[in-house]
């Protein structure tokens, strides 16, 4: 999402990156472990400078492409028309997300889903659905109000 909502802030134009590319050409599809940090994904889009649009990269048709990767960008047209800037680390109790997309034109986020921080998000949703007092605690709480 950030990188979309920067292409639309500053160029006005609506672009759905592929994700399947970065697990294709980042992640070496799905066979890697331990998956790469925001800051990883980042470094290497500033080092590959392109990124297909969704609807334009290939269909994922197999494990291996006919050269032995699962990588498939060469057969897309990139559509990142964004230098990708510096990495910063952000407190949020410091800094607030507005005026954090006021100074940066854009933010990746990071959620810390401890419990003590984010409670309810290790609920699943049949959870909620089946209590009613417990589907209206978590809608009190995350609700957006912020109209």
């Amino acid at each position: 999402g950030a990188l979309e909502i920067a292409t639309e802030m500053q160029l006005g134009e609506q672009v759905k990156f592929s994700e399947q590319e970065i697990v294709d050409c980042h992640y070496s599809g799905c066979d890697q472990f331990d998956a790469p940090s925001v800051e990883d994904i980042l470094q290497w889009l500033r080092v590959q400078q392109r990124l297909a649009a969704d609807d334009q990269y290939p269909e994922f048709t197999g494990k291996e492409d006919g050269d032995g990767t699962t990588c498939r960008a060469s057969h897309a047209p990139n559509a990142l028309q964004l230098e990708i800037g510096d990495i910063y680390e952000l407190d949020h109790r410091l800094l607030d997300v507005e005026t954090a997309l006021i100074l940066f034109g854009s933010i990746f986020a990071r959620i810390n889903t401890d419990p003590k921080y984010c409670p309810g998000y290790w609920t699943t949703k049949k959870e909620i659905d089946e209590d009613e007092n417990a589907k209206e605690d978590y809608v009190k709480l995350y609700q957006d109000n912020d109209k």
